[in-house]
């Protein structure tokens, strides 16, 4: 889905020496289509659709509804995260070949609740070894004050916590979920963990800026750039979308439980 309406590239040359950029933006305007797939990321971001399957069965439509509206975020602030957070994740599945082991945001007790910690941990195995870790946070503004501008800074932050600290929110986070599963990653995620500080160069620091294309200021980026926090093997995506206020307000006026129930 992505593909066909996102496009990244390098940023090559860079003028900043702290961090790669990758930019990303829109090849197609936005559709019906789009908008679909990406109220059904935003479901499952917040809900495992499996659940809600199974439960409506049982327990019926309408209790099923309510169910599904305690999930999900009504406070602006939230649901501007949760689709920065949302689209960033898929753009490391689709486009860079990571998988996310754990959706976070699924087990946030309320829809208006965001965790803590930093947003992700993407990883990707060969040869049932997790060949490389990466720990990501995500940023989301439609606005032009001086706050945002400071917005890669307060993500950056974020993840030299993880880059400092050996077990982390996130790591144990991950770790306690992935054995709650029974998940078969969970031994390959203990050995890394056994093996951190030799296993160094195998992870790597991913910052998604996912901005309102009007409102971008490059003053974010050398913001970080002059920054004293330090993240080593420091990534940033930015994500310019047209109009990105008015789209987030569109998705989720608009999800309903029955588009994922009825969608088998």
């Amino acid at each position: 889905m992505l593909s066909d309406w996102l496009i990244w590239e390098s940023r090559i040359p860079s003028s900043y020496k702290k961090f790669a950029l990758i930019e990303i933006g829109e090849k197609i305007s936005m559709n019906n289509d789009i908008k679909s797939d990406l109220r059904r990321l935003l479901i499952e971001s917040r809900v495992d659709p499996s659940l809600l399957k199974e439960a409506a069965i049982i327990l019926g439509w309408q209790k099923v509804e309510g169910l599904f509206a305690t999930a999900l975020p009504t406070e602006d602030r939230i649901r501007k995260g949760d689709f920065g957070e949302t689209l960033m994740n898929e753009t490391l599945e689709d486009f860079f070949g990571y998988k996310i082991p754990i959706s976070k945001l699924r087990f946030a007790i309320g829809g208006n609740v965001s965790p803590p910690g930093t947003d992700t941990v993407a990883i990707k195995v060969k040869d049932g070894t997790i060949s490389e870790v990466c720990f990501v946070e995500s940023k989301t503004r439609t606005s032009s004050d001086r706050y945002s501008c400071l917005a890669a800074v307060e993500g950056c932050t974020q993840l030299n916590k993880d880059y400092q600290n050996s077990f982390s929110e996130i790591i144990s986070f991950v770790l306690h979920r992935l054995y709650e599963k029974k998940d078969p990653m969970y031994r390959s995620f203990l050995n890394y963990l056994r093996d951190r500080n030799d296993l160094a160069s195998i992870e790597e620091f991913r910052l998604g800026l996912i901005w309102d294309h009007a409102k971008w200021n490059e003053k974010v980026l050398e913001n970080l750039e002059n920054d004293e926090v330090n993240v080593p093997r420091l990534i940033v995506h930015r994500v310019r979308i047209k109009d990105l206020a008015l789209l987030i307000e569109d998705l989720y006026r608009s999800l309903g439980v029955r588009e994922i129930i009825d969608d088998d």
